[in-house]
């Protein structure tokens, strides 16, 4: 069993060198030289040792709807949490799902030719909703973790609870650990429910498959998430049904004669499509199975409706931006920036980590219908886009070459051919500025 001591040494390696300078010790000091943390880290290991470690102060943020935003630039808190959270991580080897991954196994469960209903379901206020007392009996019962790490779990929820915390700390990072857990249970629950055969789960949204076509799941579902001390949010909850149309009058139950005679066929229209947006993207399918059960339904892929209005969101400001600056040089910055990809970060092992519009969104693929969810193609972000800058352009005149350039910047090009631009930390700092958002 890997060692789960909150020793100097152990929290020495959760440091993350470089990444911590926000962070001040209780003299207020930022440690830099070796003996300075090694000052620090015996002082909350000994603290721990005698079972005197208590919290240090957090800030809270109202972010609007009863939700509290906790953040700290306690050094001890910081090593504390960390270590506590690598604990959790280890004895329940919890990972982060990977989005790629389940986007495509959402759509391969979605293009097989069988009659299913799909449901979409979200957790309402997750991290406000999770009985932590429940969830503490849970750890203590799994025999998973050591009693100082569940003591010092046990104190975080006192303290955050007298700042005013309802459920999980939000922002602390061991409430998106603990939090996972009790997904994780609600996730096996959930495929038990009879009729059930897919569970796709990333955070808290949630996506099933059944073959019960005829019966409504909610109030099966609705219990699983209260045994949990869950609810569903009633507004994020969608439902679709694929299945031949002419069943609707059918009376009988599932493995209906009346499906040998059954000659509807898909038809690519937005009036007969379903749409689903899931992890970023829109998947698009039929409302019915094609004919031929050995070959996967018609699947389309496109820029989730949150996402176009984002870029769109970011395009207006910065033609806003250059309206008032006139900088051309930073509209076009600005533009290569949105309708590209740019190297973001670079992995454990070297290799360099890629962000952009085709590395955000590499399953996009549109269906041959060319009118089919048109607003959510990047054809149609292309067209806002040149409207934008042929108007900004109108007001405030450049020259032919630059609006040439400009212009030549498509996200369609961007996607299509995986065009990366090299910006510096500070120009995607400048970049941002007018969006607020990096």
């Amino acid at each position: 069993m890997i060692s789960q001591e909150f020793s100097a040494s152990a929290m020495n390696r959760l440091r993350r060198r470089g990444a911590q300078f926000d962070y001040r010790a209780d003299d207020g000091t930022i440690p830099i030289s070796e003996d300075q943390w090694r000052k620090v880290l015996y002082k909350v290991q000994d603290e721990i040792i005698q079972g005197s470690y208590r919290y240090r102060s957090f800030n809270v943020k109202k972010l609007g709807d009863k939700k509290l935003l906790f953040t700290t630039k306690s050094l001890e808190n910081i090593l504390v949490i960390r270590k506590i959270n690598d604990n959790v991580r280890r004895a329940y080897r919890v990972r982060q799902a990977n989005r790629h991954d389940t986007v495509v196994q959402v759509k391969q469960a979605l293009e097989e030719s069988v009659p299913k209903r799909i449901y979409k379901l979200d957790i309402k206020s997750f991290y406000e909703s999770v009985p932590k007392r429940k969830l503490l009996s849970s750890l203590k019962k799994d025999r998973l973790l050591s009693n100082v790490t569940l003591d010092l779990i046990d104190k975080l929820f006192k303290y955050t609870s007298h700042l005013g915390a309802r459920g999980l700390p939000r922002g602390l990072q061991i409430s998106a650990t603990l939090s996972e857990l009790v997904a994780r249970r609600l996730e096996q629950d959930l495929r038990e429910i009879d009729g059930v055969y897919y569970v796709a789960r990333y955070v808290d949204d949630i996506i099933i498959l059944t073959n019960n076509v005829k019966s409504d799941l909610i109030p099966d579902i609705s219990r699983k998430f209260a045994f949990h001390g869950l609810s569903l949010n009633d507004k994020k909850l969608l439902e679709h049904s694929v299945k031949c149309r002419c069943s609707e009058g059918c009376s009988h139950k599932n493995g209906c004669p009346c499906a040998r005679k059954c000659s509807c066929k898909p038809i690519l229209s937005n009036n007969s499509m379903r749409e689903l947006d899931f992890l970023g993207y829109k998947l698009a399918f039929p409302d019915v199975n094609g004919p031929n059960q050995s070959k996967p339904n018609d699947i389309g892929v496109y820029l989730a409706d949150k996402k176009v209005d984002k870029y769109k969101r970011r395009v207006w400001r910065a033609v806003e931006d250059f309206l008032r600056t006139q900088d051309q040089e930073m509209l076009l910055k600005r533009i290569m920036y949105l309708t590209g990809n740019h190297k973001i970060a670079e992995s454990d092992d070297g290799s360099a980590l890629y962000g952009g519009i085709y590395y955000n969104f590499n399953l996009y693929a549109s269906l041959a219908e060319p009118g089919l969810c048109f607003d959510n193609k990047l054809a149609s972000l292309d067209r806002f886009l040149e409207k934008a800058l042929l108007r900004a352009f109108k007001i405030c005149p450049v020259t032919r070459l630059t609006v040439r350039e400009i212009l030549s910047l498509t996200f369609s090009n961007g996607f299509k051919w995986r065009r990366r631009r090299a910006f510096t930390p500070s120009e995607i700092v400048r970049i941002g500025a007018c969006w607020n958002e990096l």
